[in-house]
């Protein structure tokens, strides 16, 4: 198997000179420039391709400022306070995969009980679609709690 770029997006003059100026051998440099135009095409300055690079937590939003994460904490709180019945979902790739085990590090130290849900990738896909919902009830219920983390912004229909 090969890897391969679509051809039809051009590498910015920028990104280029950008690139040539770090200190990297010279046949990286075309398929970094590749590899981040692809990652994130929306990068339009060398600032924000740096951030991407060297992500620092000091650059983060600030855990106040997120929507409505009082009211989820509580949420969370208030369940776990009643022993409520949780079940928290989570994406397959990196990221989700992180977030499920930062929650069942806090569910174990806490003698908590929860039920981890990863969508099948295959028959329900990536997020929290409708079939991952039906899944989850058909199997699941009755529970009181669904949290789902890392697949919020493109699941508006589920």
């Amino acid at each position: 198997m090969r890897w391969c770029f679509p051809s039809d997006r051009p590498i910015p003059q920028w990104l280029t000179d950008y690139l040539k100026q770090q200190e990297l051998p010279h046949a990286y440099l075309p398929v970094l420039g590749q590899l981040l135009n692809q990652v994130n095409p929306s990068f339009n300055n060398p600032k924000e391709v740096e951030q991407f690079l060297c992500p620092s937590l000091k650059k983060s939003e600030a855990p106040k400022n997120i929507l409505n994460l009082p009211e989820a904490v509580q949420c969370i709180h208030t369940a776990c306070k009643t022993h409520k019945r949780i079940i928290v979902v989570s994406d397959y790739d990196v990221d989700g995969v992180t977030s499920m085990t930062l929650m069942y590090r806090f569910f174990h130290y806490f003698q908590l009980p929860f039920t981890p849900v990863f969508p099948l990738r295959k028959s329900e896909g990536y997020g929290l679609t409708d079939a991952l919902i039906d899944r989850i009830l058909k199997t699941h219920a009755p529970f009181d709690y669904l949290v789902a983390m890392d697949c919020g912004t493109n699941s508006t229909q589920a």
